[in-house]
């Protein structure tokens, strides 16, 4: 800042130069300061933080130590009185013996002192032995007791309740007193009840009754008898007149039992070996069993169910068809039943409306599982795997962008695959059902894409001119002309060849079929004159529309009633199949 006071020019400045001097001695002293003291303050402080360190861990080391001092003082006291009880326990359990062997060395010294001594003497003095012995020691006696006498009991506790736990428990069955076996549970006990019965099913009603004592026992696990066995033993303590049998049972119905039973075995193998050895013939998807279940059971039966065994036999082979029923027990599962006699629960329902049945059989009932069917059948059910072509769909565009006559293929179709898997059922070799199970696609079908022209369409007249164009375009020929039996021209050319109307007119007919005419369209050219296109592959027009002579309306194809490629050709006068006349002078002019 520049000021004038008359001649004279000054320069004055916000801060003397003074005052700058003073600032910077005064930072030098404080330096000075610093330098001079802060080693020394920087000293005091390490040395207070070391003297409280010191302290600190003084004070750590002191308590630790009383702790330490504490708890080793308790150990030690306890290990004292521990130690202490432990001697008492081993003085008392160990000096009974001790005292004896110590006791073994001065008897025997004593005798080598007396020898020589008189009798008498010698007696007196082993009497004084012992008497003096058990006078200053049988406190010992007692004290050895007191531990000894708890131990043995609680070992011999110990093992009771370890045989016992081992110890295998089982239900000890008695009749009239004898005892006939053990099972695990009564269940087991049940179970040989009910198979008794079963064999029981020719004897008076009331003959056998169940009158086993049931008890619970300990038994080796060798001794547990199984429910057949227990049957077995049930029927020969209950003094029934029984013998030695196997017992038919088809479709879990009781037929008889015979003392041949190998033999049956071997009738019943040979019944089924036919069909199982056409079956191999046949291929890997069929199974062949009898078509009742047929079980053979040996055991002990009542001697009025065992029958000679030209009658089982006779009853296996025999092929005389009758009504077959089974007697069904309340509480019976009803799939179980259904399917031990080779049919459906459905049909099985279905046999007897009037029975009630559910889930389970509801009462005893007598039921009727086969119709007009021989006691025993062979049943061959096979799996036939057949391959059929799935067709194809046309997709058809329209555009009008292209005229009437336009017709282009954009994607030719592919027919696809299916695996069709059919359950045949046989009987004694005759077929009684064929079912589909099955239908696997093996190959997609892929769709026909087609593009037509429809610029112009309906634009013109629905009347027809009367002259007929060439129905199929250049190409082909006649391969059967029209007759009193064949009332239309056959043109013949390859697959899909485009098919244009002859004529304009409105579609009055457009359908498929498989038989006659196939897939097939009639236009009516409103004139009086109709014309049919037959067996067509594709048709592109439907009912209501309105054609243009020579608009594209289809492809050739073999539907319907024919044996190759060609378009069926009719003209109508009037209309109707009745009408038909030759085609030939109406193309021809």
């Amino acid at each position: 800042m520049q000021y004038t006071i008359g001649r004279t020019t000054r320069f004055r400045y916000s801060r003397s130069a003074g005052h700058h001097r003073k600032q910077r001695i005064l930072f030098s002293r404080i330096l000075k300061f610093l330098y001079s003291n802060l080693g020394r303050y920087l000293y005091i402080v390490g040395a207070s933080l070391e003297r409280e360190e010191k302290h600190v861990w003084r004070l750590v080391r002191h308590g630790a130590a009383a702790v330490w001092r504490h708890v080793w003082s308790w150990v030690t006291r306890l290990w004292t009185l521990v130690y202490g009880l432990l001697s008492d326990v081993v003085g008392d359990l160990f000096n009974p013996f001790i005292k004896i062997l110590a006791s073994v060395g001065s008897f025997v010294e004593l005798q080598q002192e007396m020898k020589g001594k008189p009798r008498r003497f010698r007696a007196a003095r082993n009497k004084a032995f012992f008497r003096y012995g058990w006078k200053f020691n049988k406190h010992l006696v007692g004290r050895f007791l007191s531990y000894a006498l708890p131990a043995l009991c609680g070992a011999v506790c110990y093992l009771t309740i370890k045989d016992m736990l081992a110890m295998n428990y089982a239900i000890g069955v008695s009749y009239n007193g004898q005892r006939i076996g053990f099972v695990s549970d009564e269940s087991v006990y049940d179970s040989a009840v009910s198979i008794i019965g079963d064999r029981l099913i020719d004897v008076g009603e009331g003959s056998w009754e169940p009158k086993a004592t049931l008890t619970i026992e300990a038994v080796s696990p060798t001794e547990i008898s199984s429910q057949e066995g227990l049957a077995n033993r049930l029927l020969a303590a209950s003094g029934t007149e029984i013998m030695e049998a196997t017992g038919l049972y088809v479709g879990g119905q009781f037929y008889g039992a015979t003392t041949a039973g190998d033999l049956l075995q071997i009738t019943l193998d040979d019944v089924i070996a036919p069909y199982v050895e056409y079956a191999g013939t046949l291929g890997d998807d069929v199974t062949v069993k009898f078509a009742r279940d047929v079980e053979l059971v040996s055991g002990i039966y009542p001697s009025s169910a065992v029958v000679p065994y030209d009658d089982m036999n006779s009853l296996v082979t025999s092929e005389e068809k009758q009504n077959l029923y089974y007697s069904a027990k309340r509480g019976e599962i009803t799939e179980e039943v259904a399917a031990a006699n080779g049919i459906t629960v459905e049909k099985l329902i279905e046999l007897n409306p009037k029975a009630l049945i559910g889930d389970t059989i509801e009462d005893d009932a007598v039921l009727l599982v086969a119709e007009d069917q021989a006691v025993i059948t062979v049943r061959t059910t096979r799996l036939e795997h057949k391959t059929e072509r799935i067709g194809f769909q046309t997709v058809v565009t329209r555009d009008n962008r292209f005229p009437t006559s336009y017709f282009w293929i954009v994607s030719n179709g592919e027919e696809g695959e299916k695996t069709i898997t059919t359950e045949i059922v046989y009987e004694n070799g005759e077929e009684i059902s064929r079912e589909v199970v099955s239908e696997e696609i093996t190959k997609q079908p892929v769709s026909k894409e087609i593009v037509i022209g429809t610029s112009g369409l309906g634009s013109g007249s629905s009347v027809g001119t009367g002259f007929l164009t060439w129905p199929t375009g250049p190409g082909g020929g006649i391969s059967r002309g029209f007759s009193s039996s064949h009332g239309g021209m056959d043109i013949w050319n390859s697959a899909n060849t485009p098919i244009y109307a002859a004529d304009s007119g409105v579609v009055i007919v457009s359908q498929d079929t498989t038989v006659g005419y196939g897939r097939y369209i009639i236009i009516d050219h409103q004139n009086g004159m109709q014309t049919l296109y037959g067996h067509m592959n594709t048709r592109l027009v439907e009912v209501g529309e309105v054609v243009s002579k020579g608009q594209l309306i289809g492809l050739m194809g073999s539907t319907g009633r024919s044996t190759g490629n060609h378009l069926h050709f009719e003209v109508r006068l009037g209309g109707g199949y009745n009408s038909r006349v030759d085609p030939a002078p109406f193309l021809y002019g």
